[in-house]
């Protein structure tokens, strides 16, 4: 069994549960943590199966129905709220996916397709690896939090970034099936680096509209202060 595979593998399935446990900021104990783990593990094997034995595994079908397997862990397991779970289950898989599909448009263009075919495995190893510290640092940078619930005037936002998060999510699925097709493998590519340039952008209007928001908090509530001293 190849080495950088079977790490690969496993890589996978550690960057989406550490996302899971950062965004969340704290309120996930290890036993959950292993338990995560273990339940997209079981649902990738479940998804990937049927379309590996139809011959269909490289259309990205499987990536494209993930998130739904992690919002019935959300859903009915977890038990959040329905627009909570969608929007965790879309943030998770996007943050991955996008950012690696990124990664290795970015580095196939740099190091060439040859040099790509000739050491796939521990080239595909070494952007899975880059992928974890560049979630880490989106995760931190823009504050990626899923307390932004909690808040009751960033609610109606978040829903909009849910139907852009949705948005890009189908593009990205729609960016996998062109790259398999050989003459379109270029405009893929194009497409996956918009996916991830506009998710940080989204990201950025998320932080922007809390920042406004609480400042307008603030100078109201600074202003109510002064009225009644």
């Amino acid at each position: 069994m190849n080495f950088f595979l079977v790490v690969d593998f496993i890589l996978y399935f550690f960057i989406i549960s550490h996302s899971y446990r950062l965004i969340c900021k704290g309120q996930i104990k290890a036993k959950e943590l292993y338990f995560f783990g273990i339940y997209t593990l079981l649902v990738e094997a479940v998804l990937e199966l049927p379309f590996y034995l139809l011959y269909l595994d490289g259309l990205g079908i499987a990536r494209f129905l993930f998130p739904l397997g992690l919002y019935f862990y959300f859903r009915w397991i977890k038990q959040y709220e329905r627009d909570r779970g969608l929007f965790l289950s879309l943030l998770l898989s996007l943050l991955y996916e996008s950012t690696h599909n990124f990664l290795s448009v970015t580095f196939s263009s740099l190091t060439g397709d040859n040099f790509v075919l000739q050491y796939h495995d521990p080239f595909f190893f070494v952007v899975t690896v880059l992928t974890y510290v560049v979630i880490l640092k989106i995760i931190h940078y823009f504050h990626l939090e899923l307390n932004y619930f909690d808040k009751d005037y960033l609610y109606p936002f978040l829903k909009k970034v849910f139907f852009a998060l949705l948005l890009l999510h189908i593009v990205s699925f729609v960016s996998d099936m062109v790259s398999t097709i050989k003459h379109l493998n270029s405009f893929g590519s194009i497409l996956s680096s918009i996916v991830f340039i506009s998710l940080l952008l989204t990201f950025f209007a998320m932080n922007s509209h809390k920042e406004q928001m609480e400042k307008e908090i603030a100078l109201k509530q600074k202003k109510f202060e002064q009225k009644h001293l």
